[in-house]
């Protein structure tokens, strides 16, 4: 036990590197059930769920992780184990407003587990401002079957395992008005073209332009076309362009 506590510690902490342990090659990602629905994850003072799961990850002993947010948009309310292990050691969760951030350490009692595709829990917040309700992974670290801490992604230091694929996460608020964050990952730096387009295929604004670094990133589009003026409701699609290659995604503008 007190070995596990010092390894939990070491997590809350954030480990400084990536090291090669057996999940140095592992992810986090976020899913949000239920935010699509009507009235739920969008509107004002309604719940957003964020279930945070890991994939590529044969041995985990231990997860910390970070996930940011905008305290003007969302207030934190608590904090669901997921089906990672039956029994966990949790430490926290400790929200941490004055930076927008919530961090929670999970841990195994009773050894290792395999974490492609589970889930660490669900973070749930309330919906102050949907326009600025998105909610991001700031840092991950987890511990292998050897209690070896690797880092997998430090979003804020810039260290960590770049992702193996390269496209579009999605939007959050969608439905949004007026604003939304619009997050892609790239597996190695590139140039990067991120466009708004509507149905008929016309560019609305470009959002990004230019050669962007490995791992994940986060653009807001405000509503607005590239002159500046103010869009109308409807659907349109956030458009990655990069060595080659598309990935476009749906979102809905409802004013």
């Amino acid at each position: 036990m007190k070995k596990t506590i010092v390894i939990l510690a070491a997590l809350a902490l954030a480990a400084a590197a990536a090291s090669a342990g057996r999940n140095s090659g592992g992810r986090a990602e976020l899913s949000f059930p239920g935010a699509t629905d009507a009235g739920r994850g969008v509107m004002k003072d309604a719940y957003l769920d964020v279930r945070v799961e890991l994939a590529a990850m044969p041995q985990v002993n231990a997860v910390h992780i970070d996930l940011k947010y905008d305290p003007a948009g969302l207030e934190f309310v608590g904090w669901t184990d997921g089906d990672l292990y039956g029994d966990p050691l949790v430490l926290g969760p400790f929200d941490r407003t004055e930076k927008g951030v919530v961090d929670v350490t999970v841990a195994s009692l009773d050894g290792p587990r395999n974490g492609s595709g589970a889930g660490v829990g669900i973070a749930r917040f309330k919906v102050r401002d949907p326009a600025r309700s998105g909610v991001s992974i700031s840092s991950l670290q987890t511990a292998d079957g050897s209690w070896e801490v690797d880092t997998q992604i430090d979003l804020d230091r810039g260290v960590g395992t770049a992702p193996r694929t390269t496209g579009l996460i999605g939007n959050t608020p969608n439905p949004f008005n007026p604003t939304t964050v619009i997050r892609y990952r790239l597996s190695e730096a590139a140039s990067v073209t991120l466009q708004v387009i509507d149905v008929s295929g016309r560019v609305v604004r470009t959002l990004v332009d230019g050669a962007r670094p490995a791992g994940e990133s986060e653009v807001v589009w405000n509503g607005r076309n590239d002159a500046g003026q103010i869009v109308s409701s409807g659907v349109y699609f956030s458009r990655l362009l990069t060595n080659g290659e598309s990935s476009i995604r749906k979102m809905a503008l409802i004013r």
